[in-house]
């Protein structure tokens, strides 16, 4: 009888078999899933042992952009206060991890952003403002922040020409960001 040592028959490889490419292993291991789960204590590890707060992975993001998007305030403080850029932009989409915060109604990691010189009038691919990405989640807590912030931010369209006051969908018309976006 003969064997065959193709990993593919035997359900090692291609579709539903269990295998990692390079790019997987190394994000796996890399401070994107430490700051992507939210786990201080190994962030804090490699940072202390000084791993590189600025190392992008494959799309562009940094730790900064995942921590941010999962609101995991002590993590991004962490990055921040060990040299990550506050305005680092992902290759393609141009977001920074303002955007992804505001996106995802992360205030207090907004908070801190804009506290650590974040560019609240940075645009991404699609022309878009950490306030249009916060208006779009209906988010009027972020909101106030970025509007505090730089006010001038509400007046910034994005590549459709639209202003983030432009964005409020009708069901939304009679909430609170609607209400703030459209006071005058």
């Amino acid at each position: 009888v003969e064997m065959s040592h193709d990993c593919s028959e035997h359900g090692g490889g291609g579709v539903g078999g269990i295998f990692q490419t390079l790019e997987e292993l190394d994000f796996d291991r890399g401070p994107w899933t430490i700051a992507s789960n939210g786990d201080y204590p190994s962030i804090m590890k490699y940072l202390n042992k000084g791993g590189e707060p600025n190392l992008r992975d494959s799309a562009g993001y940094t730790a900064l952009h995942y921590s941010a998007r999962n609101g995991h305030e002590n993590i991004s403080r962490a990055l921040v206060d060990h040299g990550a850029h506050v305005n680092a932009q992902t290759k393609a989409g141009l977001s920074t991890p303002l955007h992804r915060a505001a996106l995802n109604g992360c205030h207090l990691v907004v908070k801190l952003l804009l506290d650590n010189n974040a560019d609240v009038c940075m645009q991404d691919s699609d022309g878009k403002t950490a306030l249009h990405k916060a208006v779009e989640g209906n988010w009027p807590e972020v909101c106030k922040l970025l509007i505090a912030h730089e006010p001038k931010c509400t007046e910034i369209s994005d590549k459709n020409l639209k202003l983030p006051r432009n964005l409020t969908h009708d069901d939304v018309d009679h909430s609170e960001v609607y209400k703030l976006l459209n006071w005058r």
